[in-house]
């Protein structure tokens, strides 16, 4: 990074960072759940989704930590597009693709039913009814 020179970090010891990193991060999730209140909500649980999802033994440490039910997240109702895109680390990507989608839907319908051609109508617009 920047201008230190490199070095070779043994498997052991980036597990050991990583591992710390994690529950680091963890505990700063419960915390700001408590603080919030909503961590009474979570009755069912939580799920983990992103490529950091995968990270091994996350699951079991998250819910030791948590003290909640956690899982790994998986994309539904993609059955036309294969197995790839199923993954918790395609979530977002999946979950944003599909907001935007529907919002295309629900603006199209809007725009092409019977009181959007009388609005355009009365303001004086091509498309009236």
């Amino acid at each position: 990074m920047g201008e230190r020179p490199a070095r070779v970090v043994s498997y052991d010891k980036l597990h050991e960072i990583i591992q710390f990193r994690t529950l680091e991060l963890l505990e700063l999730i419960q915390e700001e759940l408590e603080r919030s209140g909503h961590i009474r909500q979570l009755g069912a649980g939580l799920i983990l989704v992103g490529g950091g999802a995968l990270q091994g033994g996350l699951v079991q440490l998250a819910e030791q930590t948590l003290g909640l039910p956690v899982r790994l997240g998986r994309c539904t109702g993609l059955e036309n597009m294969g197995e790839n895109l199923a993954g918790p680390e395609y979530a977002t990507l999946v979950g944003l693709a599909a907001y935007g989608n529907r919002r295309r839907l629900l603006r199209d319908a809007q725009e092409t039913g019977l009181i959007a051609k009388m609005w355009r109508a009365l303001r004086g617009k091509s498309g009236a009814a």
